[in-house]
């Protein structure tokens, strides 16, 4: 009895050990791009540019992190899912790397979206960049057929009596001003874009 004991104790402790590891305990459907059904030529279009620039600072890019999702309105939860484009990445890459949010700097991101009211999580920032920075932005849009929702980087005014924190220093430097703004669209009938292309 003992024995049976100890054996099921550990096999807990093992448990508990594994779903305490960081990448198990992220939730799958934040963590692996999602394929959405019924498009009908609606896009999320994100430029990524290679340098952002106040007039005074200036961060140079070469690779950004990019974490798009949308609310899954099937889902009793309303649980957000990953929209990132498809890479055709293994699912070892998927789980255990960040291969799947880094994008180049350079080029623009189009993603195809579905039609009608939808709310958006969009995380957005210098990826390996000494001073980096990070920006957060979420959005309910209505599209209607042939728009796409434009999001646009933009540099914030700096405040007259900023604060400061121990971590991000002065909220006027730079890469604490840097947002994301939201257009809605009508989709020219030719464009020449500078679309990003992924290996």
């Amino acid at each position: 009895m003992k024995m049976v004991f100890s054996l099921n104790l550990f096999s807990l402790l093992v448990l508990i050990g594994i779903v305490n590891c960081s990448p198990i305990q992220e939730l799958y459907w934040r963590r692996l791009p999602h394929k959405i059904e019924g498009l009908k030529g609606t896009f999320l279009k994100l430029a990524l540019p290679k340098e952002i620039s106040d007039g005074i600072e200036k961060i140079e890019i070469s690779e950004f992190y990019v974490s798009i999702l949308k609310e899954d309105k099937e889902s009793l939860i309303k649980k957000r899912i990953l929209i990132n484009p498809n890479r055709n990445l293994s699912f070892w890459n998927l789980w255990f790397s960040n291969l799947h949010y880094i994008f180049p700097a350079g080029c623009e991101l189009d993603i195809p979206i579905p039609e009608g009211e939808n709310l958006y999580e969009i995380h957005l920032g210098a990826y390996r960049v000494p001073g980096g920075y990070y920006t957060y932005l979420e959005t309910s849009v209505n599209l209607k057929p042939n728009e796409s929702l434009r999001l646009t980087l933009y540099v914030k005014g700096r405040s007259l009596n900023p604060t400061a924190d121990g971590i991000r220093g002065s909220e006027n430097l730079l890469k604490n001003r840097i947002g994301l703004k939201v257009t809605i669209e009508q989709n020219p009938s030719t464009e020449e874009l500078n679309v990003c292309k992924f290996e």
